[in-house]
């Protein structure tokens, strides 16, 4: 189990990210019980806590745990931070079920709106899909870049432009008015809806603008890292599923909307390109399984049937295959548990025991036989004298392979 937490920290740089941002949330998430292990990283503008668990907790309680220990330590954090986000994950970044890229002729840097409300915002409605996210495009951000002779001239501080931009950025609940019948609630809506309301803001007590002491604009962050397609510019999309969601009809359900995605046209002259399908991996790995399955099933007849040379005594083997599946998938379907690469394995190597303990009982029933015993007196005796050997021998192979148990109990949801 492993929980992320993503601190924005628009400005700072990496080691401002780690003394006033990673070093006190760490404090307070190390005093959380369950805690494996703390990775962090700093860069310019963020800073990422990455935290893990032993196997046994729940990860939603954890979640809330982190949450109230990043409440503990916000007062220790500064004002300029964004919104802490906190997602919670089994096994790290497994759930990542579909990668891909976005290409076009035109240049994508300044698309974020369009990919984000005609590809990002579909997928995402997506049953089964967690979240999608877009590399290598960026939402437009406002940038007041401060100028620092501006300033000394005008004896104002950079403190005190932000304070008066922040101040002015906010709705105020002005209270309510009551008539003889109508009660009217009044609210002012001061937030800025461009970057000239800002640039126009009165700020000192000279008459200034923000204008005057800084350059406000409205555009993409720089980006410090790219990704292409076919030698061209590129835009990185991933797709995660939810903890609980079934990863092929997840994968199957957002193909379906890729291809009607495909087909918009205001999509026309961008391409959108998957390159990674766990569905197909997990097909793959089922489909290995499962004729791995058949043709085992299959040579073990052959074999048995070379060298018994008794074609009914390879008969019961080979019934007793399938009818022990069927009983085995009917008690699993009653106990509620679900079919993955792990229980598939478990399938086969059960297959093997049957065959090696089904010719080590018929053998010893056809010794009895031979010595002139009749066939129910030969069923009875020849079991009784061999059930302890084969029981001691399945229990070994149980106890090899228990962690298949454990492995299953962690719920490897397919």
């Amino acid at each position: 189990p492993y929980i992320d937490v993503n601190v924005p920290f628009p400005g700072s740089h990496p080691l401002e990210s780690l003394r006033e941002v990673i070093e006190p949330i760490e404090d307070e998430i190390a005093t959380i019980p369950d805690v494996k292990g703390i990775n962090a990283h700093a860069s310019s503008g963020s800073a990422n806590i990455g935290v893990r668990f032993d196997w046994d907790v729940d990860i939603d309680i954890k979640k809330m745990e982190v949450r109230e220990a990043i409440e503990r330590a916000r007062p220790d954090l500064p004002e300029t931070i964004g919104h802490i986000s906190i997602r919670g994950e089994t096994d790290g970044g497994s759930s990542q079920v579909l990668a891909g890229r976005i290409s076009a002729e035109r240049n994508l840097s300044e698309s974020w709106d369009l990919l984000d409300r005609r590809i990002g915002r579909p997928l995402e409605r997506i049953k089964g899909v967690a979240r999608v996210d877009l590399y290598g495009v960026e939402q437009q951000q406002v940038r007041i870049d401060l100028d620092l002779d501006a300033l000394r001239r005008h004896g104002i501080d950079a403190e005190e432009v932000l304070q008066t931009v922040n101040a002015a950025n906010q709705d105020v609940d002005a209270g309510v008015i009551r008539g003889d019948v109508v009660r009217y609630e009044v609210r002012t809506l001061t937030r800025f809806q461009s970057a000239d309301e800002i640039a126009a803001l009165w700020v000192g007590h000279e008459g200034l603008r923000v204008a005057d002491v800084a350059k406000v604009e409205l555009r993409e962050p720089r980006l410090d890292y790219g990704r292409h397609l076919d030698r061209s510019f590129a835009v990185g999309i991933d797709v995660y599923k939810e903890p609980s969601a079934n990863t092929v009809e997840v994968v199957d359900r957002a193909l379906e909307r890729i291809e009607e995605i495909k087909a918009d046209p205001q999509l026309e002259g961008i391409n959108l390109l998957i390159w990674e399908n766990q569905a197909d991996a997990i097909r793959n790995s089922l489909s290995g399984l499962r004729n791995a399955g058949i043709y085992g099933g299959i040579l073990a007849i052959a074999v048995l049937h070379f060298f018994l040379r008794r074609f009914r005594t390879t008969l019961i083997v080979a019934t007793a295959i399938p009818f022990s599946l069927l009983v085995t998938c009917g008690a699993m379907y009653a106990l509620g548990s679900q079919f993955n690469v792990l229980t598939l394995l478990g399938l086969m190597l059960g297959v093997g025991m049957l065959v090696d303990n089904a010719v080590v009982v018929i053998e010893n029933i056809h010794r009895y036989e031979s010595m002139g015993k009749p066939a129910p007196e030969a069923a009875r005796l020849g079991v009784r004298q061999v059930a302890l050997a084969v029981v001691a021998s399945t229990a070994t192979s149980i106890i090899v392979w228990s962690w298949l148990f454990v492995s299953e109990r962690n719920e490897m949801v397919i």
